[in-house]
């Protein structure tokens, strides 16, 4: 009863419905912590909490490392996202200034120019 009341004082304010990504890691700490605390008394009450420790140790280690690609991934999305926004404002402005080169060499009266103004104003 003693570690019960231990671990529910360790990890009470990990719990709740939707715990976020770090409240996650963190519980596995906690839990971690806590087996590895009370290897002993575990043992006297017929736990052996050897593998799970190994394994969510393991576990928390690819964790991190997911989380790490993730970040990076995260990271090389948002500067491809600004190069893909460059190039796309890079091509509209050449497009409109072919459009105002047009519309100099023609004049706005011309049925070419007001079909092309049409274009811009969608």
């Amino acid at each position: 009863m003693e570690l019960s009341n231990t671990l529910n004082k360790n990890i009470k304010h990990t719990m709740g419905e939707a715990m976020k990504r770090s409240q996650k890691m963190d519980f596995a700490r906690l839990i971690t912590e806590f087996l590895d605390g009370h290897k002993d008394a575990l043992l006297a009450e017929s736990f052996d909490a050897t593998n799970d420790i190994a394994e969510i140790t393991a576990l928390q280690a690819t964790a991190v490392e997911a989380e790490d690609e993730q970040l990076d991934a995260k990271a090389i999305a948002k500067q491809k996202t600004a190069a893909a926004n460059a190039a796309i404002n890079a091509c509209y402005t050449k497009a409109s200034s072919a459009l105002d080169s047009i519309i100099g060499a023609f004049g706005k009266e011309n049925e070419y120019v007001q079909e092309l103004r049409k274009l811009r104003k969608r």
